[in-house]
């Protein structure tokens, strides 16, 4: 008998199949001062924003990429969450005072969802508000290092890695050759 071959297929992978990979950050200063209420992403307007904004336009964010904001304000929120335009600056006794509740909300997102790994992008005032979460998560807690610069920059990287494993995923092909 001769060779079979089967053609390559393509296999639609959804969010839940993908490893999952979380990133927090931490609001911005700069904001966009709308007096109507709109999407976080949207209104915030600094360095780590215009990135995580940019990689949407460019590319578009990874499916399996949940990003969550610490605010000053509000706690925790996703990116879509709707807000007001304020003006609360994050000490660390303000990221002291909001950590239970930040906290309570960790545990239920990751008792909801596996990740493969957290990247964490915080100013040091804001990192008293996530203090422990090494003890909550099941997966590894990567911190970026360095100046506002460099931050950004891994956050950049870590991103693309995201995006690319996801990329990957979404694109198995098998060829097989009869036996």
């Amino acid at each position: 008998m001769g060779k079979k071959f089967r053609k390559p297929y393509k296999v639609s992978r959804t969010r839940e199949d993908m490893a999952a990979y979380l990133l927090i950050v931490g609001c911005s200063q700069k904001k966009d001062q709308s007096p109507y209420p709109m999407k976080a992403l949207d209104r915030y307007e600094g360095v780590n924003f215009k990135v995580i904004k940019k990689f949407r336009r460019e590319r578009t964010l990874p499916a399996n990429l949940d990003i969550l904001i610490i605010s000053a304000q509000y706690g925790l929120l996703k990116l879509d969450s709707y807000i007001e335009d304020y003006d609360v600056r994050m000490t660390e006794k303000r990221a002291s005072n909001l950590r239970n509740d930040i906290m309570n909300e960790m545990k239920k997102i990751l008792s909801t969802r596996e990740y493969k790994e957290i990247f964490v992008n915080l100013g040091k005032d804001y990192l008293p508000a996530i203090t422990g979460i090494e003890n909550i998560a099941v997966c590894p807690v990567v911190y970026a290092q360095g100046r506002i610069g460099e931050k950004m920059r891994s956050m950049k990287k870590w991103i693309t890695r995201v995006y690319c494993s996801s990329e990957t995923q979404k694109t198995l092909t098998e060829l097989c050759s009869s036996e």
